[in-house]
This record gives C-alpha cells, structure tokens and sequence, in this order.
C-alpha cells in the first residue's frame, strides 16, 4: 500500500521519500530522477515509498548507477520479499528501470555504462 493518499502535498510525500536516508541509499540526485514515476515497479501498484537496488550494493562501483534503482512499496514489496532476489524479476527490474529513464531523457553516464557490463547477462536477453 503506498502513503502517497496520506499526504495533502507533493512536497510532505518527498519529504517522506528523502527521510528514508540509510547508508546504502541512493544520492537525492539519483532519487530526483524517478519522481515523476507513480507506479510501484515490482508489482505495478501506484505509489512507491523507497528506491531498491535491484543487484545490491556489494560493487560499489556501480551499486549507485540510477539503472541500480528500483521503485517500489516499501512494505508490501520490499522487505522480506525473497523474490527480489530471483534472476527473472531482476532482469524485469532492470528492464523497467531502463526503460522508464530512456523514455524520460536520461543519458547513460560511464557509470551507468559499467553497470550495463557488470550485468551483460540480463541486459542481453532484453536488448
């Protein structure tokens, strides 16, 4: 379930997405780039509260690439969730994620284009 209703405007709703600050999180740049998305990545539900990283965080030399991110409830989609782990949801993960940033104008950085070849393995069975 998103909070997104809870929330009289837009701005307490990223005050809310920006709170959720832990070690591993993703930079407010990377974040800023998915806030016209409204949709929950993993199961296509609107809203999402948190940014997941579809492939971890143990290479950090690509972990915070925004082609990493993924939108999605926190709760209901996120913790606990096993699944997330499974090749095919994350090579679907990896799909939206692209596809969503491409169709927004975004431009791959040599960041985003190591990351792209850390995990050829997925990108080649949809691109």
């Amino acid at each position: 379930m998103s909070f997104a209703y809870l929330f009289d405007t837009k701005k307490e709703m990223k005050n809310l997405y920006y709170k959720n600050n832990k070690k591993n999180e993703f930079t407010k740049k990377i974040k800023d780039l998915f806030l016209s998305n409204k949709f929950c990545f993993y199961c296509d539900k609107y809203g999402f509260d948190t940014l997941h990283h579809i492939m971890g965080v143990s290479n950090k030399k690509v972990c915070n690439s925004p082609l990493n991110a993924c939108p999605i409830h926190n709760n209901e989609c996120h913790l606990s969730n096993l699944c997330l782990r499974d090749d095919n949801v994350r090579m679907r993960l990896l799909k939206k994620t692209y596809e969503f940033l491409m169709i927004n104008g975004y431009n791959l950085t040599k960041k985003d284009k190591n990351f792209i070849r850390s995990y050829s393995r997925f990108y080649k069975r949809f691109y």
